[in-house]
């Protein structure tokens, strides 16, 4: 699949990132949530949405957002064992492709 990411949307994705790492939630969300709008087939954003929810204990609407990241990027262990923990399936060990991003 072909990712479109345009400038408006990369760098809506970079507020985001740089938001949350500032532990500014709210705000990371609405920079992921403007990402997405602009570019809805980078799985990344949608990660990134859905991590911003997490952090604000918004779990439900978290899933929703890991189940489009997964959708655009079935492969990611990181997305699936994200997945999986929100949704009470707690694997031994998590995936060998989420392990190596660690």
């Amino acid at each position: 699949m072909q990712h479109t990411l345009t400038l408006e949307a990369a760098n809506w994705e970079q507020r985001g990132i740089s938001a949350r790492d500032a532990g500014k939630h709210v705000e990371a969300e609405a920079h992921f949530a403007r990402s997405v709008a602009e570019a809805p087939d980078r799985a990344i954003s949608w990660l990134g949405l859905a991590l911003s929810q997490i952090d604000q204990e918004r779990i439900s609407e978290a899933i929703a957002s890991l189940y489009r990241a997964r959708d655009l990027s079935p492969k990611s262990g990181v997305i699936g064992h994200l997945l999986d923990s929100l949704k009470g399936h707690n694997p031994a060990r998590a995936p060998e492709s989420y392990v190596n991003w660690l």
